[in-house]
């Protein structure tokens, strides 16, 4: 092999080097520290606009309790069809 497609391998190498280690801090950042949400609907307006993008701090809620102001973000349940259906009586 001469010097130059030695020097291509590297380049390449060390290339995809970067690009995994960007994906997993980005894939841990967004695990444990801060995740990015869009707002769908109109139900936090005059707050919030429809999609507009929001970035959610992870560490709140465990590092101390809601404060007035603050946004929470919340999810629905596994089983939201059921949960949603005003015929179901729930005895």
């Amino acid at each position: 092999m001469t010097k130059t497609r030695k020097w291509v391998a590297g380049s390449a190498a060390e290339l995809v080097l970067i690009i995994l280690v960007a994906l997993g801090w980005r894939i841990a950042i967004q695990a444990f520290l801060v995740k990015a949400y869009r707002i769908p609907s109109a139900s936090m307006e005059p707050t919030l606009n429809i999609n507009q993008r929001i970035l959610v701090d992870r560490l709140a809620m465990t590092l101390g309790s809601p404060k007035v102001g603050e946004i929470m973000v919340f999810h629905p349940p596994q089983n939201y069809e059921v949960c949603a259906d005003p015929t179901r009586v729930v005895t």
